[in-house]
């Protein structure tokens, strides 16, 4: 068979098609084979990638001190967060304490049909740091608190002789006849005077009675005292004080019969006769247990607060430089020249024992029990007319709530 015979534009066609071919091949062989160590510029290249040192796995100082700051940045954005939470559960507490007295005493209330005298004793007015039955309203409602068996000890004939044990109580009897000496009670003499506290009982730290007067260990009933109540001093002056006080006036004057508190001395007070209203009169408020008294077994300055405006706005520093102030003032120490040191110092403890004080908090606002049983906060800044009103129970003068 004779071979067919192409076009010469044809085979020119499939020639030049040919050559293309041949000539990627050839373009392609060297990517394929690799790199031509042939070339001097790859035999120079190819050892650097084979030596090359990688750098250790780390941190530098740099990056350190800026990791250091993060943390120290979020620590110091976190910390009052924490600190403004735990001073909200305390303030929580504080007025859970409230709460739980303000039940206790509509209970006593409904058992008996009276609230609790503020103070029990012969005669008035109350004096801080002096011997006397003054029982307090605080004793009358252990039984409400749960605290019955503390209240069993209580001796309402001797109240010198409560919480004592027999061994303790036949020591008692005996210093008060005059068989053991002074000094295996305390060292510390009655009436003493301190300048950051005011004079008061120093016997075992809290007051002139009982346990709290020999050296055992203080009676200390835990709502009694705010959860935030801190003091300056020695360790264990807080026992057996209380930060939680009945209103037995609506002014500065001494714990007497006729205050117009709903709590003052051998008070008879009936929350369903309370002339200004039970939402608009205050029966306890929180205090800052300055000037001290003699502990929460007494009627006193301890338990007993006013409306007494400048003491929620002072420390107690402040507060006791004013006290004396007006002391040195009102008793003419310093305008009669006259007097003895002696004569001037008994008008100075005269006075101390019959100053009470207001009431005042460790938080930003008091809290306070109204008669109703809900507690309130009331800033410290509130007008002193307005706080007036609401701790007298029978001012007859109109309050809104948003007064306070």
């Amino acid at each position: 068979m004779c071979a067919t015979r192409k076009h010469p534009q044809t085979l020119l066609s499939e020639t030049v098609t040919a050559v293309g071919l041949r000539c990627r091949l050839a373009a392609e062989e060297p990517c394929r084979a690799g790199p031509d160590v042939s070339d001097s510029r790859t035999r120079i290249r190819q050892p650097r990638r084979s030596i090359a040192r990688r750098s250790p796995p780390g941190f530098t100082l740099i990056e350190l001190f800026v990791t250091i700051s993060v943390i120290a940045l979020l620590i110091a954005l976190l910390l009052p967060a924490v600190q403004q939470a735990r001073e909200g559960a305390r303030r929580l507490q504080c007025r859970n304490n409230l709460n739980q007295m303000g039940i206790a005493l509509h209970n006593y209330q409904h058992a008996h049909g009276l609230l609790p005298p503020g103070c029990v004793n012969p005669t008035g007015p109350v004096l801080t740091g002096v011997r006397g039955y003054k029982i307090g309203w605080v004793v009358q409602i252990l039984p409400f608190m749960e605290e019955r068996s503390l209240y069993q000890t209580v001796d309402f004939d001797q109240p010198e002789l409560s919480f004592l044990t027999p061994e303790e109580r036949a020591a008692a009897v005996n210093m008060a006849a005059g068989d053991s000496p002074q000094s295996e009670w305390n060292d510390v003499d009655d009436g003493d005077l301190s300048p950051a506290y005011g004079m008061e009982y120093f016997a075992g730290e809290t007051g002139p009675y009982g346990r709290m007067l020999m050296r055992g260990e203080p009676i200390s009933i835990r709502w009694l005292q705010c959860p935030s109540f801190s003091a300056p001093g020695p360790a264990g002056r807080l026992t057996g004080i209380s930060n939680y006080a009945g209103c037995h006036a609506s002014r500065e004057t001494p714990i007497d019969a006729d205050n117009d508190g709903l709590l003052y001395l051998n008070s008879s007070e009936s929350l369903q006769e309370v002339p200004d209203g039970i939402t608009n009169t205050i029966l306890l408020g929180e205090h800052n247990a300055f000037p001290r008294g003699d502990g929460w077994f007494f009627g006193d300055r301890s338990t007993l607060r006013n409306g007494d405006a400048q003491s929620i706005k002072a420390v107690p520093g402040q507060f006791f430089d004013a006290i004396q102030s007006d002391m040195a003032e009102s008793s003419g120490m310093a305008a009669d020249p006259e007097l003895t040191g002696e004569e001037r110092l008994d008008a100075l403890r005269r006075k101390q024992q019959l100053q009470v004080g207001g009431f005042g908090s460790s938080h930003l606002q008091i809290n306070f029990l109204l008669a109703d049983g809900s507690v309130k906060p009331i800033s410290p800044l509130v007008s002193a007319n307005v706080l007036r009103r609401l701790c007298g129970r029978n001012d007859g003068e109109l309050i809104s709530a948003h007064d306070f």
